[in-house]
This record gives structure tokens, sequence and C-alpha cells, in this order.
């Protein structure tokens, strides 16, 4: 499958998902160094929201040290349906008990 990022650029990722939660499905990229989140509805708020995420509110964009140990949202994905890009964070362990 190949997805299109809000600059233009394309990334190549795997066809089948490795993981799905209530809010989207998550396949992994091609290149091995990212997670596209596709969001299982995109309702109309939902792309300012995550614009918002990705700027004003990055917790990791002016501290790059800990772009390796968080999955933050890197990139708004447009087709072939909103969603998100990620770092893929290689031993991940999520974050519940």
């Amino acid at each position: 499958m190949e997805v299109q990022l809000a600059d233009g650029s394309k990334v190549a990722c795997e066809n089948q998902p490795f993981a799905e939660g209530g809010d989207g499905i998550l396949y992994l990229a091609l290149d091995g160094q990212h997670v596209i989140k596709l969001y299982k509805h995109a309702e109309p708020w939902r792309r300012q929201v995550t614009e918002a995420i990705l700027n004003q509110y990055n917790a990791v964009k002016e501290h790059r040290y800990w772009e390796p140990l968080f999955a933050w949202p890197n990139a708004v994905v447009l087709k072939p349906r909103l969603g998100i890009q990620m770092n893929r964070i290689v031993g991940q362990q999520p974050l519940a008990n």
C-alpha cells in the first residue's frame, strides 16, 4: 500500500495491518522507520486537531532527544484516507498496565 503525506511525499507500507485499536489501523512502513495510522473515521474536525498536535502541542518538536523514545506524530497522511505518520519505536511498550 502507498500513502500520501500532506507535503505530497509518498510512503510505501505493508498491505496488511499489524495492529488495530478503537481509533485506527496501524501499518508498518517498508522503510522500517515509521508506522502509519489510518483513522477509522475521518471526522471533519480531525485534520485540524492533528495539525495542532503536530505543531502547537508537539511534545518532541523542540527537544529532539525524545524523538526516538516517543511515537509522536510527525506527518499528516491524506491518502488513502486521513491518518498520521510516526516513528517506529523498536522495543516499544504500551503505556497501559
